[in-house]
């Protein structure tokens, strides 16, 4: 059988808000490395987690792929 190669994450860039994204200290913000677009600011000890009904096919590789900015002045 062929993957479907189909995304298992929904709403990753973040545009039409946080959800189906929760978590712990997270919060929406403009971009800052891009215009007209979103990112969520995570602090020390945030969480940002996802819940999904997954149909995971056998045979199938699956990449998570995240671009972090650390905006910290050491950073």
């Amino acid at each position: 059988m062929a993957c479907t190669n189909t995304n298992i994450l929904k709403n990753g860039g973040f545009r039409q808000g946080i959800a189906p994204w929760t978590g712990i200290n997270i919060k929406r913000v403009k971009n800052p490395v891009y215009n007209n677009d979103f990112s969520v600011l995570m602090k020390s000890g945030s969480i940002l987690k996802q819940r999904q009904d997954l149909n995971i096919q056998k045979g199938c590789a699956y990449y998570f792929y995240f671009r972090l900015l650390n905006a910290t002045k050491g950073g």
